[in-house]
Parts: structure tokens; sequence; C-alpha cells
């Protein structure tokens, strides 16, 4: 079975054991966007896939993982890039292109600063929410995502409203996006919140609390602007049916 690194809050990146002080913390075990890729993996291509720690996983799918693997000395030779991106902002020390399997990166920001070809295809696999998940009837008329580590008030808008929900991102996917397929409106501190608010073709308003790079915001959003959401679900199909 092959592996699939994923970011946790309690969970060590290089080892995959348990970080005692952010367990007895309570920090969340989850921080959904991160572990989305593969649920949307093991959706689309029907097949199980097994956490891996970020040396030995075979397989990288969500979230702004480059970093990681930057600040961990690097993932294993020939590991499959199919769907993150990175901080912009910061040099690669890196041949990415030569010692990764690179298939898929979140957006053109990433795929410039990895000195990808630019027939690289973009998108977040996120998108595919709605074809792995399924659709949910409208219940509320706004929808707060809360990233895990947002400690800023609920804004007013979904205060006065008068079917309203606070969606925290710290639980698994399962919990957290039929809770925001519900909604009319996502209001949203997760850059996932709204990634699979576009998935489900619900507008969204990011809701800025200080968390999350604004760059990992734009890099998804300027792929959007070129290929549209539902030619990024094309080439992100594509990409993951053939791992």
């Amino acid at each position: 079975m092959k592996s699939v690194f994923y970011w946790s809050p309690i969970l060590d990146s290089v080892t995959g054991q348990f970080k005692k002080a952010e367990v007895q913390a309570g920090m969340p075990a989850y921080n959904f966007g991160d572990v989305l890729g593969i649920d949307i993996l093991q959706g689309v291509t029907n097949r199980r896939f097994a956490y891996g720690p970020i040396r030995t996983a075979d397989i990288f799918v969500t979230g702004t993982t480059g970093q990681l693997i930057e600040m961990h000395g690097g993932a294993k030779e020939g590991a499959v890039i199919a769907g993150i991106g990175t901080d912009p902002r910061k040099e690669t020390k890196i041949d990415w292109q030569t010692f990764y399997d690179v298939r898929l990166v979140r957006g053109p920001l990433t795929r410039k600063r990895w000195q990808l070809s630019k027939d690289t295809p973009l998108g977040d696999p996120g998108l595919l929410a709605k074809e792995v998940f399924g659709e949910f009837d409208y219940e509320h008329e706004i929808g707060f995502v809360r990233h895990f580590k947002d400690r800023t008030a609920v804004p007013a808008e979904v205060l006065k409203a008068d079917r309203a929900i606070i969606i925290d991102a710290g639980r698994p996917p399962s919990d957290v996006i039929p809770e925001i397929a519900s909604c009319e409106l996502i209001v949203t501190s997760s850059l996932h919140g709204a990634i699979v608010a576009d998935s489900y073709g619900i507008p969204w308003r990011r809701h800025s609390a200080g968390v999350g790079l604004d760059l990992k915001w734009n890099d998804y959003q300027l792929a959007v602007e070129d290929r549209g959401v539902s030619g990024l679900c094309e080439d992100i199909q594509r990409v993951l049916r053939d791992i």
C-alpha cells in the first residue's frame, strides 16, 4: 500500500509519532485541508492509501507542504508531487523537476518558484470535494469556516444571520465538508474552506485572521483565474487517476 504524507498538528512530520505536548494541550488531530488530500485520492482512484512520514511517503497531495519538505531535508527521491504548494518567497535548494515526480502543483507561484515547465498542471485536489463527498441540501444562510489557529471574533455578518453555522476546521473532512456544502455563503479563514466552497459553487469571502500566508491564497486563486474551476478539475482528475 502506497503512503501519503499530510501535516497534522499532533504528529511529528519526520517520525510520524504523536507529539506529547501538543496532545496534552488539546490540539486537534486534524487540519481538515491537509488531510483532505488522502480522502480525495482514495475517492478518485478507489484505492486505499496509508499515512507516511515526510521523508518516506510516496505521495504528496495537499497543503503548503513544499516548505516542510525543504525544512526537513527533503522527501524520498521519486516521490509523487500531486497538488501541493510552497511559500514562493523562499529560495528552494531542491531541483524539484529532477528529484521528484512532479505531476501537479497548487498554482503558478509554486510552479515558478520550483522552476517547473509551464506545461505542469495546476490545481488543488480539494476542488474534487463535491465529486468525492457528494451533494448536500442547503440548511444555512452563511457558514464561518474557522481555521484551527484562528482566535479572532466571529464576523458580524455571521452573528447577524438567522441561519448561520460556525464550522471548526480542526476535524476530519467527512465532518467539515457536509457543513460547508450546506451553506449558501462561506466566510473562511481556512484556504480549504474556500477551495471546498469553489468545488460546490458556493460564493465565499476570506476572513483574514492572521493565519496562513497571503501568498498561498494568491497561488490558488491565480490558478483558478487561469483555468477556471472546471478546467482545473479536469486536470486534477486526470493526474490523480494515473497515480
